[in-house]
């Protein structure tokens, strides 16, 4: 990540921090979240009464977050890379990813497989 290279060229940590955020995992978490939505064209709150939710849900029960003060959360997230921390991925409001898998995964590998198939004949 950005930071960690930063980290390494600057021999210090948190340097994307700023006096208003010094907590690093959230910093980068926001800049993301904010350039990202910018980039879709999204502009109102992600949180907002009537906005399709578009989010992870942890695993609380992790190694890595049992016991960790919330605040640390979001560092773990991003610097872990840990994927057996998300429980779930929702998109547009709807479950997509469950315990590690696509929900559609099965329809989509038939619809491959189908494909693949109809291009070996030809």
């Amino acid at each position: 990540s950005l930071e960690l290279v930063h980290r390494l060229l600057l021999e210090k940590r948190n340097v994307l921090c700023t006096e208003e955020q010094l907590n690093s995992g959230k910093a980068i978490f926001d800049r993301v979240l904010a350039s990202g939505r910018r980039a879709l064209g999204l502009h109102s709150d992600p949180f907002a009464i009537g906005q399709k939710f578009e989010g992870l849900v942890l695993d609380a029960e992790h190694d890595r977050l049992l016991e960790r003060p919330l605040e640390q959360v979001l560092s773990i997230l991003v610097f872990t890379g840990d994927k057996g921390l998300v429980r779930a991925v929702f998109s547009e409001g709807m479950k997509r990813v469950e315990k590690g898998q696509h929900t559609g995964r099965a329809q989509f590998r038939q619809a491959f497989k189908e494909t693949m198939q109809a291009l070996m004949r030809a």
